[in-house]
């Protein structure tokens, strides 16, 4: 079943395509100050607040802003951005976030990734083991067809699915389960049609949550329980190795690259409260080369940067402080800003 609302975006103003290496990464400008980050320098500024349980978050080719919540009602709200000031405009439909006989059941939605050419935006369904597919030029949506799904067999199903992200050649889709402990492979065959397969089912994961890709199509995971973060690599992404963990490591969550340096991942850290993000240099033995705090921080998750290389966090918050999203003050770029 489709739906939709009654009010659309004209057609090119808002989803151009914008090229990209990878999900979680924007283009960039060249720097120009070259001052090194650390928890002195680190400005964070709220853009948005008053969330209901925010986890993830995501841009657009243009700059626009969107948030999954896992406050009930779940929603998934859409912010575009001017002269500084971020606006709630209408997306799609809150009933999208809903399901069963009557429509009272949440789905959860927790990562975001957009198609290659930004028509197309594909969400992660915690509760429904699902993937919802959102058309950007009309808002119409519609549960990704699983040709080949098979509930009780592990590799071939969701179960309890959170992260999500495109190959780097925007081949396919990868997903993290964390009931089942693993990575899932979905390669499209048109735009709400998909295959599904096991993903190197040897890493030993016990909870992964957030995943992202470098421009190698190397695949970097936060594996909760375990605190650590894992990398799946090698042609057909055979191998895999463990690139960080305690004691710096503790229970992370969102994982991302800023695009001018695929040698350095950011992690949001939600149980170190003296260091909740840090950067690290991926080649290296827990060499971290950054390390983030400011009172603004309220159980950071999701992390990601634009194109003009600032960075942006959600404040996961809890039941009696609600969430927000947190934009850096200046660009940070590499290892510096």
């Amino acid at each position: 079943m489709s739906n939709k609302l009654t009010f659309f975006p004209a057609l090119g103003e808002q989803y151009t395509p914008y090229p990209l290496n990878g999900k979680s990464v924007w283009s960039t400008l060249p720097s120009y100050n070259k001052v090194t980050v650390d928890n002195i320098k680190f400005k964070p500024i709220i853009v948005v607040e008053n969330l209901s349980l925010p986890p993830c978050i995501i841009l657009d080719n243009f700059n626009n802003l969107y948030v999954t919540l896992d406050g009930y009602p779940n929603k998934l709200l859409k912010y575009k951005e001017q002269n500084g000031v971020y606006t709630n405009i209408e997306f799609v439909s809150d009933e999208a976030w809903l399901w069963g006989d009557n429509m009272d059941l949440p789905t959860t939605p927790v990562a975001m990734a957009f198609s290659e050419d930004f028509n197309y935006m594909y969400v992660v369904n915690f509760t429904h083991n699902s993937i919802t597919v959102i058309t950007m030029a009309t808002f119409e949506y519609q549960y990704l067809n699983i040709t080949d799904y098979i509930s009780f067999k592990v590799g071939f199903r969701f179960n309890e699915p959170n992260g999500l992200t495109f190959s780097s050649n925007f081949e396919y889709m990868v997903v993290t389960n964390i009931k089942d402990s693993n990575l899932v492979k979905i390669t499209l065959t048109d735009p709400f049609t998909a295959k599904i397969s096991p993903f190197n089912k040897d890493v030993p994961f016990t909870q992964p949550i957030l995943i992202t890709v470098d421009d190698k199509n190397n695949f970097y995971v936060s594996d909760l329980t375990s605190s650590q973060i894992i990398v799946v690599t090698g042609e057909n992404n055979s191998e895999y190795k463990i690139i960080a963990s305690s004691p710096y490591i503790k229970e992370p969550r969102g994982v991302s690259f800023n695009s001018e340096n695929f040698n350095k991942l950011w992690v949001t850290n939600i149980l170190n409260t003296n260091i909740p993000i840090l950067g690290f240099n991926v080649n290296g033995k827990n060499v971290v080369t950054n390390r983030l705090s400011n009172n603004l921080f309220d159980n950071p998750r999701g992390i990601i940067f634009d194109k003009y290389n600032y960075m942006y966090i959600s404040n996961f918050g809890d039941i009696d402080n609600k969430g927000s999203i947190l934009k850096s003050l200046f660009p940070v770029y590499n290892l510096i800003y």
